[in-house]
């Protein structure tokens, strides 16, 4: 006649562990939720005028006034970090982005309070030398005359009208 099943440590452990080990890291893994996002660039865009007139050629930039945190990765968008427009076209529009180095730019800009620089350079003839063509308190970041709120809900388009003292 057989022995009936004796039940015995060795066998409680060499069961029970290997479940718990596995099943204990995957049940908080899945009951955890998972991090968020950080916050993505929005669009933004606008207009610049000089005394009216449309101004071609301008640089445009935007300065984080203050930290400017990515959701909750723990990233901040520092002062210095500046979004900025090559240039803006004939009708004086532009659209910002975030350069990137080694990679292409990011387009759009974090929500947040910002200084705006804007201004203008004309190469002399004969060179060396370039002329300001927009006046100079224009791009002045320290003392910036010119500031922006981008909102995450947009639409955050700025027309900044410009004038020569």
């Amino acid at each position: 006649m057989d022995k009936p099943f004796q039940f015995r440590l060795r066998t409680l452990l060499l069961t029970v562990v290997p479940v718990a080990a596995i099943a204990l890291p995957v049940g908080h893994w899945i009951r955890r939720p998972p991090p968020p996002l950080p916050t993505r660039p929005v669009p933004v865009r606008g207009t610049v005028t000089l005394d009216g007139v449309p101004l071609d050629g301008a640089s445009v930039g935007f300065v984080p006034i203050e930290s400017v945190p990515l959701g909750d990765s723990g990233v901040t968008f520092r002062p210095g970090m500046a979004a900025r427009a090559m240039t803006t076209d004939i009708a004086g529009k532009f659209k910002l982005e975030i350069p990137i180095m080694g990679l292409r730019p990011m387009p759009g800009c974090y929500p947040g309070s910002y200084a705006v620089v804007i201004a203008k350079w004309e190469m002399n003839d004969p060179p060396p030398g370039a002329t300001l063509v927009t006046p100079e308190r224009y791009d002045n970041v320290e003392m910036p005359c010119l500031t922006a709120e981008v909102t995450k809900y947009g639409p955050n388009i700025f027309i900044f009208n410009l004038t020569t003292p």
